[in-house]
């Protein structure tokens, strides 16, 4: 059975999601939906209401940020196994061991997750502060999975939905969210949704293809810029 993951994008800083080469990921944050999703599952992130109001004044309904079906799952070692520049993106700010490349480089704390806390919510899944306990939740690996998309569409904030797909995600925002959503996450399953996931499915497929970088859409998720870049591309030892 799919289902259909909602939350609140609060930062859009290039790592949650991270949008490069054709591929949405979210491989660091909301841990809980990346334990529990499948392939073939739904994830629509809202903007927060603060990115509407201060970027969009005329945005007063909630606005979708990006609405992406999983079509691939890989396990943190496999995903942050970086060995040439062509496997490197934005979000792959651990090293096959999952240590956290920011511990050295702390001139990237404003985009990296500096702090232990969130590290333990990206290896554990919460802010474990008893080591032995972090340690059982980081060796089951349960959160240590990177979700995947080739079949996207991330609006950004900068453009008003057509009324005719504002409509649609209105209608999903009231009825099975029940305009309620504000922090963490909510799972809707098939007995709640009615036909939802079969509708963003349908609106996936006559989008026009969000894989080429210089989609207008893009100026709105923020890349690495050449410094944060070249400092990845010496973490994973790819100069």
């Amino acid at each position: 059975m799919s289902n259909i993951w909602s939350y609140i994008v609060a930062t859009d800083k290039g790592l949650a999601p991270c949008i490069e080469k054709k591929i949405l990921s979210i491989c660091v944050c909301k841990p809980s939906i990346r334990r529990n999703a499948v392939k073939g599952d739904i994830i629509i992130g809202w903007a927060s209401k603060l990115k509407i109001i201060n970027q969009v004044e005329k945005l007063k309904s909630p606005h979708p940020l990006f609405i992406a079906e999983i079509t691939d799952i890989q396990k943190f070692t496999e995903y942050f196994d970086v060995k040439d520049k062509d496997q490197l993106r934005n979000d792959k700010i651990y090293n096959k061991q999952l240590e956290h490349f920011c511990m050295n480089n702390p001139e990237l704390k404003e985009f990296a997750h500096f702090n232990q806390e969130e590290q333990n919510k990206d290896l554990a899944g919460g802010n474990y502060k008893d080591k032995a306990t972090l340690d059982k939740a980081k060796a089951k690996g349960l959160y240590q999975r990177c979700l995947l998309s080739d079949n996207f569409y991330f609006f950004g904030t900068k453009e008003p939905l057509q009324e005719k797909h504002n409509n649609l995600f209105k209608e999903f925002w009231e009825t099975p969210l029940k305009s309620k959503l504000e922090q963490g996450h909510k799972k809707i399953t098939n007995k709640d949704y009615d036909d939802y996931y079969e509708r963003f499915l349908k609106f996936l497929k006559i989008m026009p293809n969000q894989g080429q970088e210089e989609i207008k859409h893009y100026a709105d998720h923020k890349p690495l810029d050449k410094m944060h870049r070249d400092q990845l591309e010496k973490f994973h030892h790819i100069i």
